[in-house]
């Protein structure tokens, strides 16, 4: 799994999230993230799947939030697939800015399809970018809503 950086400097926790091969990713430096998905690369490389959010963070919303290309450029530049997954009930069991889980909830995961990326140029990466937040969308059941934080349509 690729986490936030921050995560990685918990006392124990940390250290054992590291340690388990969890992939700490600094947000705030672009060029610093990707060289730190060079990691992440290696990893898949060698058949680990990894666990990439597209949003680079938790939905403080529920809907889904613009994507980072960090994931999609690993993805393409290895023409591995991704596997597009809804998880509904994971803010209700750790809520947004809180650490501490409550234990008294359930949490559904839902995967769709594979998406290929082989081939896919830099110059269509906002098409496989809106396929995969349309696959998303769907896993949610909420399709037909209007996606409010949809990505920026490229110039």
């Amino acid at each position: 799994m690729v986490m936030k950086e921050e995560l990685s400097r918990v006392p124990i926790w940390g250290q054992a999230l590291v340690a388990s091969g969890f992939v700490a990713i600094d947000r705030k430096n672009r060029e610093k993230a990707i060289g730190q998905l060079e990691k992440a690369k290696r990893m898949l490389g060698k058949g680990v799947s990894i666990w990439i959010s597209p949003e680079g963070t938790r939905s403080r919303t529920g809907m889904l939030a613009p994507f980072k290309k960090g994931g999609f450029h690993v993805a393409t530049q290895l023409g591995i697939p991704i596997i597009p997954a809804w998880i509904e009930g994971a803010a209700d069991i750790v809520p947004p800015d809180q650490f501490r889980a409550i234990y008294d909830g359930t949490c559904t995961v839902r995967f769709g399809a594979p998406i290929a990326t082989e081939g896919v140029s830099p110059e269509q990466m906002p098409a496989l970018m809106a396929e995969v937040r349309r696959a998303i969308l769907g896993l949610s059941g909420r399709a037909d809503e209007v996606d409010a934080e949809a990505p920026r349509r490229a110039a």
